[in-house]
């Protein structure tokens, strides 16, 4: 089952703020950072802070309730993509590290050749992403986290992991030093990594 079941509904009050920002001739992914769509940001945060259960999408720290320590995310950039800015599933909210590091990087799989046979359809399938999607993926089903550390279950999450450089804390500080002085917890790492069932994995967590 997908991490965010519900996609958000917006308010009237936030379509209309929509329509009279992107009915402007200069209209562009820019207009997103302006005033007159403040109040559509928030409503988007909290929907899916909500729906997160106050979780980043990509690396699972705890978001806060503030702007500064809870980012929209556009799953599909925005920049390339201006016409998914306002699509609820291209929309979920990131920590300020993930959203520093992911950018505008590009997450979709030939989505150019879908959208030349239907410019204005989000795609409506896992398959069409890159990286793990929460409106489409189970996180676990491509991702493992033990303890701010991440193995891949799937290219999918080998791509993600990359991207948002999910282990920055290992490239940046290393290894835990219990941990590599703990020959038994190496060795439980090392089955995590070698191990394709799901099952398996969640015991070797528990030891």
């Amino acid at each position: 089952m997908p991490d965010i079941m519900e996609s958000i509904v917006l308010s009237e009050d936030s379509l209309r703020a929509i329509e009279d920002v992107v009915t402007v001739p200069t209209y562009s992914f820019r207009d997103w950072s302006s005033d007159l769509l403040k109040g559509v940001r928030s409503e988007i945060r909290n929907f899916y802070r909500t729906q997160q259960k106050a979780r980043c999408a990509y690396c699972r720290n705890v978001i806060t309730k503030s702007a500064s320590g809870c980012h929209v995310e556009h799953i599909v950039p925005k920049s390339k993509y201006t016409e998914f800015m306002f699509t609820p599933k291209n929309l979920c909210v990131i920590c300020p590290d993930c959203n520093e590091i992911k950018r505008e990087k590009e997450v979709s799989n030939n989505l150019e050749g879908m959208l030349k046979k239907d410019p204005k359809k989000y795609p409506r399938s896992s398959s069409a992403f890159l990286i793990y999607h929460p409106h489409f993926d189970d996180y676990e089903d491509h991702i493992i986290q033990i303890d701010g550390y991440y193995i891949d279950r799937t290219d999918k999450g080998a791509t993600t992991i990359k991207m948002c450089t999910l282990n920055r804390r290992v490239r940046e500080f290393g290894f835990e030093p219990s941990l590599v002085s703990s020959p038994k917890q190496m060795e439980l790492m090392y089955k995590i990594l070698n191990s394709g069932k799901l099952e398996e994995i969640m015991l070797l967590i528990e030891k």
